[in-house]
């Protein structure tokens, strides 16, 4: 059995539900607990490829395997027999989700232990928690994680695989046409709703449909992930932004060009409109504004919205395959009509052939005034 630790993000609900989603799509059988808000335990039959998997999930931070478990008086001597066969001139770092843990007395004790063998070393302290992904990519720094067992042992953790802070800023920040006023889903964000719309292991004829796909956001992440895309929104500016976006990301990370892009209104798409037959629909519907100057204003964003989505979520179904899903991220206000707002759409849903598989699950960044909800559902038909 090999046993890991796995850091989530910003939010971990979304991404343990990711994570579940996804090793279920690849077969691999697990069992989980929970550790910490962030951290979470898998322990699997075969080991796993904690890079393939780190680059596949949004939501994931850093992968960690259990090297082996050591009762305390001997934790920097293992450490430091680890770190021996690993380099000659070791850099490397310790952390404990254990606040009680002396972390700085235990990296000295370990550097201390590998002079006593002729090995010199260095060790880098963590400000809080653990280093950051792009420091331990940036100085190729080994690092490990203890956390307790229940046997009153100490697990020795060693980390894998973290996630590319580095492609994930250029995605973000770097592409050619951006519209702040569409909204701005994080990448991060839009991989994880990818991850969760495909139960099914992706095959060469995998396609997600992006009705509303603004500028290429949730198009850009399938794409990146090997997945065939059809993107359409209704304003043809969207559509050329979302374009100009799918062709840098192509070149520039190397990827597959299988797209198709086409301006037209979400209430009047038919399969006649889509080059293939689509896996599932994933999707950010249009949030509304970001503020209001009253609630007769916010009370009709969400009147304007809640129509939208009662003329396009049963129209929308017909283009799915049986057991297909629907990952929908909608808004929700400061408001007791928006709670209402989003209960009516599970309503329509469930009653034009939907079935809610998980949601709300929620996600804002700090600060904002709209969360999204999203949604999973699947075709019943």
């Amino acid at each position: 059995m090999s046993h890991y630790l796995i850091q989530f993000g910003h939010s971990p609900k979304l991404a343990r539900l990711e994570l579940a989603t996804y090793l279920t799509r690849i077969k691999t059988k697990f069992q989980q607990s929970t550790l910490s808000p962030s951290l979470h335990l898998i322990t699997t039959k075969a080991p796993i490829d904690a890079k393939s998997l780190v680059m596949s999930l949004g939501g994931v931070v850093r992968i960690a395997k259990e090297i082996r478990t050591v009762d305390p008086e001997f934790l920097a001597q293992s450490v430091a027999t680890i770190l021996i066969k690993s380099a000659t001139k070791p850099t490397f770092s310790i952390s404990s989700p254990d606040e009680d843990m002396a972390v700085l007395t235990l990296m000295s004790s370990v550097k201390a232990e590998l002079k006593a063998q002729g090995h010199s070393s260095r060790f880098v302290a963590a400000d809080h928690g653990f280093l950051a992904p792009i420091q331990i990519q940036s100085q190729s720094i080994t690092e490990f994680i203890i956390v307790p067992s229940p046997s009153h042992q100490l697990s020795i953790y060693q980390t894998l695989a973290v996630t590319d802070y580095k492609s994930w800023v250029a995605r973000d920040r770097h592409r050619p046409a951006v519209d702040p006023q569409s909204g701005m889903l994080p990448p991060k964000v839009a991989r994880i709703m990818v991850n969760l719309g495909l139960s099914q292991a992706i095959a060469q004829d995998t396609t997600i449909y992006d009705p509303f796909c603004g500028s290429g956001t949730i198009i850009a992440e399938a794409l990146a992930l090997g997945v065939n895309v059809i993107g359409s929104d209704i304003d043809p500016v969207a559509v050329e932004n979302s374009r100009q976006n799918l062709e840098w990301l192509t070149n520039t990370f190397t990827l597959s060009k299988h797209f198709q892009l086409f301006a037209a209104d979400a209430k009047t798409i038919t399969p006649k409109n889509l080059s293939t037959p689509i896996s599932a629909i994933i999707t950010e519907v249009d949030l509304g504004p970001a503020s209001h100057q009253s609630f007769d204003d916010l009370n009709h964003t969400i009147s304007t919205l809640r129509s939208l989505y009662q003329q396009v979520l049963p129209t929308l179904r017909t283009l799915l395959p049986p057991r297909g899903r629907l990952v929908i991220a909608l808004p929700k206000h400061r408001s007791p009509n928006s709670v209402k707002m989003l209960q009516a759409l599970v309503d329509t849903c469930e009653n034009a052939g939907y079935t809610l598989n998980s949601g709300p699950l929620l996600y804002s960044q700090p600060g904002a005034r709209v969360q999204r909800a999203i949604y999973i559902f699947e075709n019943t038909f």
